[in-house]
């Protein structure tokens, strides 16, 4: 049955027409490691299997190329043809230069992603090239200075330094903190962090616990709970852990019949094992909603595609999502795969107390035309469809909000007043003249007024 499922998306002919070449030569030979891999051989078989996967528009295109006895080499020499010529070098080069190292992403998945970008560009010394985009765009102040300070450094050489500083910044995190990963389990009382070994000074032995943010009291500042709003009751000023709104219970439950507050985990924090970024949080809240996962009709839904790890992933655009959220099929498709890092993050569908599997998060950035954003992704066990959040679809200019619309109401008017002339002349229509006659017939029988025949003396 599995030969019968479609392996690969259609081959999208009209997003980015600048690099179309080579995005068609990557679909091919995703394509062919897929024929390969189900050993599905016979040329007749191969080439109804190209046009039925590319889709209707590739066979449209085909259509008008093909000659009668084509063969499988035939039509994928035709098509890459037809493709090929598309590929502007310059555009293809120009993206090379704007890759930078992201915020979280290790050496080796930029170098990866260069060595994906420099395939189109046509280099003449591609090592060289690549060598010399890292050193000017990694994110290591201390890798840029070495291979400045020693330009004799091979390709090799800085990325083995670079994997080298990395991997001991992570120890030396690690030994600071006194801990990779903490995540507490959370009930009525928050767990605290003990002091670290590295103090200077030892603090003072605290007598007394904030009733506002549940920490140690006195602060050395402000409060941690000040001017933040609390996700029991919605007022300022405290944490909803420290809630005195409702009563308070030994652990939080969930209850079909009322407003969920509270989650049962809360990230106490959690450093990723890979570049030592925090993607843990202590908000006494930590859950995300988004609309629909899946659905049987999704052809009148908002849907676009957007560039994600350098792949094109159509997503549903969900003004009422927290989080972004890919099934687990579609980060399966992505090169370079990204490293999945733990979250405690609940993922509840709408109007459900059921929340989702979720195999785990990473950072990676989002594009969609000239417009980029950094975000978080969940990862949802299985295959549904993709959802971008609010902010990430406000980010990339997917959704404005209308607070006051104002149409062409002046013209109108004027045309109204044009249209029909005789409404618009003289004094109009008096309404309820009748109630003024009445009065006037009360008064004159009260012989307040009387009727006038004449010109007044």
């Amino acid at each position: 049955m599995a030969a019968h499922a479609s392996p690969l998306p259609p081959f999208d002919t009209e997003s980015e027409p600048s690099s179309v070449g080579p995005r068609w030569t990557k679909w091919l030979q995703r394509f062919e490691n897929y024929t390969t891999a189900m050993n599905i051989t016979g040329d007749a078989r191969l080439k109804a299997l190209l046009l039925h996967v590319a889709g209707e528009k590739v066979h449209d295109i085909y259509d008008t190329l093909s000659a009668e006895g084509d063969k499988y080499a035939d039509t994928k020499q035709k098509l890459s043809a037809y493709f090929t010529p598309k590929k502007n070098v310059q555009y293809q080069v120009y993206l090379f230069r704007k890759a930078v190292q992201e915020p979280g992403e290790n050496l080796d998945t930029y170098h990866t992603r260069l060595r994906i970008l420099a395939k189109n560009c046509e280099f003449t010394d591609t090592t060289a090239e690549i060598k010399t985009q890292i050193i000017q765009s990694c994110s290591s102040s201390r890798l840029r200075r070495k291979a400045l300070r020693e330009p004799d450094l091979t390709l090799e050489d800085i990325l083995n330094h670079g994997r080298a500083c990395e991997l001991s910044e992570m120890q030396a995190t690690g030994m600071e903190t006194g801990s990779v990963a903490t995540v507490n389990k959370l009930f009525h009382k928050t767990g605290h962090k003990n002091p670290s070994r590295g103090n200077w000074q030892p603090r003072k032995q605290p007598t007394n616990r904030c009733r506002n943010c549940g920490g140690n009291y006195p602060h050395d500042g402000d409060c941690p709970a000040k001017n933040k709003e609390c996700k029991a009751c919605g007022k300022l000023n405290h944490f909803a852990r420290q809630c005195r709104s409702q009563p308070k219970e030994t652990e939080y439950k969930h209850h079909t019949n009322k407003k969920r507050t509270q989650t049962p985990k809360t990230v106490h924090q959690i450093t990723d094992s890979a570049t030592g970024e925090k993607t843990g949080h202590t908000s006494s809240s930590d859950e995300a909603y988004v609309y629909v996962v899946k659905t049987d009709n999704t052809t009148k839904l908002p849907q676009t595609n957007v560039t994600m790890m350098g792949v094109q992933t159509l997503v549903l655009i969900d003004s009422g999502a927290t989080a972004n959220c890919i099934s687990e099929t579609t980060y399966n498709k992505l090169l370079p795969r990204p490293t999945l890092n733990q979250t405690d993050t609940k993922i509840y569908p709408y109007n459900s107390t059921d929340s989702l599997p979720v195999c785990g998060a990473f950072k990676c950035s989002v594009e969609k035309h000239d417009k980029k954003t950094m975000c978080t992704v969940f990862v949802i066990k299985g295959d549904g469809f993709n959802i971008l959040s609010y902010e990430t679809s406000k980010d990339l200019g997917l959704i404005h909000i209308v607070t006051a619309v104002s149409g062409q109401i002046t013209a109108l008017a004027d045309d109204l007043v044009e249209s029909h002339p005789e409404l618009f002349k003289g004094i109009g229509k008096l309404k309820d003249f009748q109630k003024v006659e009445d009065e006037l017939r009360k008064l004159q029988a009260d012989d307040i007024v009387e009727e006038v025949t004449g010109p007044t003396p």
